[in-house]
């Protein structure tokens, strides 16, 4: 189960390289925010990244197992 998806925002891609059958790495590039800022000369939008950079490790036996994973994001 995941909460906020692995960026902390509304939406992210990410890709996972399997090291070995158990442990994998992954990172990815998430939409965590987007502002309206107004100024004297108009409008313009600025979205705001984040990118999450993570591994997991599986425990189990074949088809059902738990999944640690730990990892940072950069903002």
């Amino acid at each position: 189960m995941e909460i906020a998806g692995k960026s902390f925002g509304y939406f992210d891609i990410s890709y996972e390289r399997y090291l070995s059958e158990r442990f994998h790495l992954g990172g990815g590039i998430g939409l965590s925010r987007r502002d309206h800022l107004y100024f004297t000369g108009g409008m313009f939008t600025r979205y705001n990244f984040s990118i999450p950079l993570y591994g997991a490790y599986a425990f189990g036996q074949k088809k059902h197992h738990v999944i640690s994973e730990f990892g940072t994001t950069i903002r």
